[in-house]
Order: C-alpha cells, then sequence, then structure tokens
C-alpha cells in the first residue's frame, strides 16, 4: 500500500506532497494536469524506472522539470506499506549531471539499503513481493495493455494472477514449512537412534563392569580357599608338633 508520494521538480510538479488513505484515492484534474505524473513517480520510486520509457525514445534526464526554467535535479519519495505491515520510504533522485542516487530506508529513518540503485529496487521488490514486471502490466496497467493478462495463455495466466495476489508466496512457505517438517522428522529420528545407541552401550559399559567384578570376586574367592587350606594343612602341622611334645 503506498502512504505517501512527494515529488520535487518531477515533470510538472515543482513541489508536491500526497499523503494516501486507506481504501481507494482518486486522483482528479484536467488534462495536463499531473495525474499521470504520479502514477509514473510511484514506478520510479519503487523500481527506479518509469514504463514505456524506452518506447517513447526519453531518457530519465528527460524527467526533470523544464519550465518555468530547466532544474538540475527531480527528487521523488514513495512511503510505502509492506503485506506484514512494516512502513519503508524509499527515495530516489536524477540528475541532469552525474549518476542517480536511490536509498531505502524505515519508517523510523533507519537506513536499509543505498547507493546502488539495483540493489534499492531489488530490496522494495522483496519487501513489497510484486516484480517491476507485475507492477507495470497489473497495477500501473498503461491504456491499451489491459489485454496484457488475455494474451497469455491459462496456465501462465493463473501463474501470473497467484503472483499478484500472493498466491506464489502462500505455496512456497507451505513447500517450505514441509521441508522444515521433513527435516525436523529426520532428524528426531536420528536422536531416537542415538538415544537408543547410548542407551546399549550404557547396558554394554554396566554388563562389563559387572563381569569384571564378577571375576573379581572369583579370583577372591578362589584366594581365600587358598589360605583356607594353608591355614588347615598349618594347623595340622601345629597340632603334631604338640602330640610330640607332650
Amino acid at each position: 500500500m503506498i502512504t505517501r508520494v512527494r515529488l520535487r521538480n518531477w515533470k510538472s510538479h515543482a513541489e508536491t506532497d500526497l499523503r494516501l488513505g486507506d481504501g481507494t484515492n482518486l486522483l482528479v484534474g484536467g488534462m495536463g494536469s499531473g495525474k499521470s505524473s504520479v502514477l509514473e513517480a510511484i514506478s520510479m520510486g519503487l523500481f527506479g524506472t518509469v514504463p514505456g520509457l524506452r518506447e517513447r525514445g526519453l531518457k530519465l534526464e528527460d524527467l526533470i522539470r523544464n519550465k518555468p526554467e530547466p532544474a538540475d535535479s527531480a527528487e521523488v519519495e514513495v512511503g510505502f506499506l509492506t503485506p506484514e505491515g512494516e512502513e519503508y520510504v524509499v527515495k530516489r533522485v536524477i540528475r541532469r549531471k552525474g549518476a542517480t542516487f536511490s536509498e531505502l530506508r524505515r519508517a523510523d529513518g533507519s537506513l536499509v539499503e543505498t547507493e546502488s540503485s539495483g540493489k534499492v529496487t531489488e530490496r522494495v521488490e522483496k519487501l513489497l513481493g510484486l516484480s517491476y514486471e507485475l507492477f507495470e502490466r497489473a497495477v500501473y496497467s498503461q491504456q491499451n495493455r489491459l489485454d496484457y493478462f488475455l494474451s497469455l495463455r491459462p496456465s501462465e495466466r493463473r501463474k501470473k494472477i497467484d503472483e499478484l495476489m500472493g498466491m506464489d508466496r502462500l505455496e512456497e512457505a507451505r513447500q517450505k514449512l514441509g521441508t522444515l517438517s521433513r527435516t525436523l522428522s529426520r532428524e528426531a529420528e536420528e536422536r531416537e537412534r542415538e538415544v537408543r545407541g547410548q542407551d546399549r552401550e550404557a547396558l554394554s559399559r554396566q554388563l562389563e563392569e559387572a563381569e569384571r567384578e564378577w571375576e573379581e570376586g572369583r579370583r577372591r574367592e578362589e584366594e581365600l580357599r587358598r589360605e583356607e587350606r594353608e591355614l588347615s594343612s598349618r594347623e595340622g602341622e601345629v597340632g603334631r608338633r604338640l602330640e610330640e611334645l607332650r
């Protein structure tokens, strides 16, 4: 959703600041009053270009205000809300001499992306879930181009409509959820096998320890029996000597 459009030296607009509300917003004015320029400015702000620019043989600097005197630069600022309700502001500055300046900020003013127009556009498309192609074909809808969807094959038309309505993102999320679910299931099975393996190892260690203790006890028993036999033998020897002394 577009929340604000601010223009400076953009085509016929010297200084224009539009605040857009929820629902449908209408631009009313006579021919040449700059209604189409506002739509082009939204396109420029979001995607760094204007529909039909090349077809009309124009350059970006041709969009800078020329009357009453040529301005050195034009500035477009567009505020928008993402489908998740986050607010951003994208700004583009076109100069007659020098490179185009682009930046994307959050509503609190913190910088998200700057310098590279391509990177700013890429980030905006990702935030909106809307490519420039779909914006041009379905949202901007230039005159005599509303037949775009009708010219597509049914499968392509369905795909484009799904993209426009965000259904492709829902399907992508569903696939990611399925992948995550399968991954978690595999990890749970591996963990269960590890635990079972650890239990067997623990039992094996306990059994080995019990066997060692039993073997140690058996050796101790044999030693005690030998000591008993030796004591019995000594007792007999002592008894015989006592008899001899008597």
